[in-house]
């Protein structure tokens, strides 16, 4: 009965240095419970519209406490030695989507990037807190002198692999007015969100089918994915869950966008992919 009498202490002891840890495990340094963290790949090939010619790339550490304040780390690598950071900003869209900045990371001001990073923290107010902690579709864009618009960028909840911003022009008859553009996004579960937008369409004209075609430039194939069946998808963000054999085809094989109408029921435009 004795010996049963000193472990219980021993075991009471234990107890409470461990409890402590394990709920320490959960706090950051200064001692405030993490809500929700992000990692995010930033990359100039997410940008819409196209950055050309640039080859910076850059990563987001991003971390939400239960006080509403989001702490960040912003940086890009292989900048130009003629361009200079100048703003970083959560915007709300998808991953081919332009959408508006909801919350101002560095503002140039309060806070600016030195070189090619920035860190700092800043207080949210409830809509921006559950758009950080809920997975919506928002992005961080990092913004230059050069490029205004968004150097690098990444999406929140999801890992893009694959980004192609295509350009459509008229094949049928050149003298037609017709431009456009397909923006395609893959992300690491072969999840494809696209969006077609077209401009200039002829009066009396209905834009019809858009698709992805096997072909080799000037060369028509069949079509392996679907992307659009009417006129009112178009300009409309859109996903599809890829086969295997589908991605493969998007990643390595001659594979091009065509859109069809009414009037051009053939290919009123193309875009070669690959």
């Amino acid at each position: 009965m004795r010996k049963l009498e000193i472990k219980y202490p021993v075991i009471k002891l234990l107890i409470l240095i461990l409890i402590p840890v394990a709920i320490s495990c959960q706090k950051d340094d200064d001692d405030k419970m993490t809500e929700k963290e992000h990692n995010i790949e930033l990359e100039t090939s997410q940008e819409i519209p196209t950055v050309i010619n640039r080859n910076e790339k850059g990563t987001a550490n991003l971390k939400l406490y239960e006080d509403s304040t989001l702490s960040f780390k912003i940086s890009v690598s292989d900048l130009s030695a003629d361009d200079q950071l100048t703003v970083a900003q959560i915007h709300t869209g998808g991953p081919v989507d332009v959408g508006s900045p909801v919350i101002v990371l560095v503002d140039n001001s309060a806070i600016k990037f030195n070189g090619n990073s920035a860190s700092g923290t800043v207080k949210l107010n409830s809509s921006q807190f559950n758009a950080v902690k809920n997975d919506g579709d928002f992005y961080v864009n990092v913004h230059s002198t050069k490029l205004p618009l968004g150097l690098v960028r990444g999406q929140l909840n999801k890992t893009i692999t694959y980004a192609q911003n295509i350009d459509l022009t008229a094949m049928s008859n050149p003298l037609r007015p017709e431009t456009g553009t397909a923006i395609l996004r893959m992300d690491k579960d072969s999840t494809l969100f696209y969006k077609v937008s077209v401009n200039n369409l002829t009066e009396g004209d209905m834009l019809t089918s858009a698709q992805i075609n096997v072909g080799a430039s000037g060369v028509e194939g069949p079509s392996i994915i679907s992307l659009y069946s009417s006129f009112d998808e178009y300009g409309t963000a859109k996903s599809t869950d890829l086969t295997g054999s589908q991605a493969n085809f998007l990643l390595t094989s001659p594979v091009y966008i065509s859109v069809s109408s009414e009037q051009v029921p053939g290919e009123l435009l193309r875009g070669q992919i690959r």
